[in-house]
């Protein structure tokens, strides 16, 4: 009992150190009136977070921008009938505005903040499923510490930490379906967690989507006819409200800057293919690109976390992993890659 109570108690205490840690820069940012931003994205959605606090729409009326024909607008933002509206995803500024509006805008810099740290607890309770309580600690810890999730939660205004604690929560309520003998609340839960994933940061379907629908087939025998009504009530209300809301604040069902591009030409194929091709890879696909971006952005500047990953192969004496984590695992990774390192 003495063990278990000072076990709690360290996670507790690391929990706390570690939600303290990740304030700090937010603190240091926020503490003065005027509020400084390294990045326009970041003040974007901090601006339209705000707005949605004190009850206001998700728009700056702005009629003389139609002398310049609505081209000026500040980055992450754009013209939509004479007024600026956000001309990112909708997720972080609408989300972080509603809590700000129920507890107050004082909260917003703390969101990420707070977000990371359940971040840390729902990969901690993940990976306690597949291997040892004190290695799933261990790897809880050394994610929360890792310099990628620092940054974005001091630039708390980013949609990273949100997506990814979102979709983390998601695989955690899949755990929990499986577990409890596919219970409809769970999957409930899961799929209105990686719909809200995805509102957060929408052209990560590319490889989420795959990915739950792979998850879909897996337990393809496990499905009942209530299971589906519920997925597909779940998935069509939160699309509903999703495209309201998009068309409301920007008059078209995609926001600006992250449609398919110009489709000109019709139905024909070629131009489809290439319309497909750009989503998937909009910026081309460049192997010699991919290794060097991988190298210095993804080894060399985490070689920490490299030289653990080895020693862990080499010393491995767990459980063995599940192949449908092995797989999911090597599926978002080479995705990942692929993706960003072009």
């Amino acid at each position: 009992m003495n063990q278990i109570f000072s076990r709690h108690l360290l996670v507790i205490v690391s929990l706390v150190g570690i939600c303290a840690g990740y304030g700090f820069f937010p603190w240091i940012s926020f503490r003065d009136e005027l509020t400084r931003f390294n990045s326009p994205d970041e003040a974007a959605n901090y601006f339209f977070a705000q707005k949605l606090s004190h009850a206001e729409p998700l728009a700056l009326s702005d009629p003389l921008n139609g002398l310049a024909q609505n081209l000026v607008h500040p980055r992450s933002t754009q013209v939509v009938n004479g007024s600026i509206v956000p001309g990112s995803f909708l997720g972080l500024p609408v989300l972080y505005g509603v809590v700000g509006l129920a507890f107050g805008t004082w909260l917003l810099p703390l969101l990420t903040p707070l977000v990371a740290l359940v971040l840390a607890v729902a990969g901690y309770a993940i990976w306690r499923r597949y291997v040892s309580t004190e290695t799933a600690l261990a790897g809880a810890a050394l994610a929360a510490l890792h310099p990628a999730l620092w940054y974005y939660t001091a630039r708390g205004f980013y949609h990273n930490v949100l997506f990814v604690a979102f979709l983390s929560c998601a695989a955690l309520a899949y755990c929990r379906l499986r577990e409890e003998r596919y219970r409809l609340t769970w999957l409930v839960v899961s799929l209105g967690l990686v719909a809200a994933a995805l509102f957060v940061r929408t052209i990560e379907v590319v490889w989420v989507a795959p990915l739950v629908l792979a998850a879909a087939w897996a337990n393809r025998q496990e499905w009942k006819f209530r299971h589906f009504v519920a997925a597909g009530l779940t998935l069509g209300f939160v699309l509903i409200g999703w495209l309201y809301l998009s068309v409301l604040t920007h008059g078209q069902l995609v926001p600006p800057g992250y449609t398919l591009g110009p489709i000109v030409g019709g139905f024909h194929p070629r131009v489809w293919w290439q319309a497909l091709v750009n989503t998937l890879l909009p910026f081309g696909f460049h192997p010699v690109v991919i290794v060097r971006n991988v190298w210095y952005y993804g080894v060399a500047l985490f070689w920490p976390y490299w030289v653990l990953v080895g020693w862990g192969a080499l010393t491995w004496r767990g459980r063995a992993l599940s192949r449908s984590y092995r797989y999911a695992a090597m599926w978002v990774t080479v995705w990942l890659l692929a993706y960003y390192g072009n």
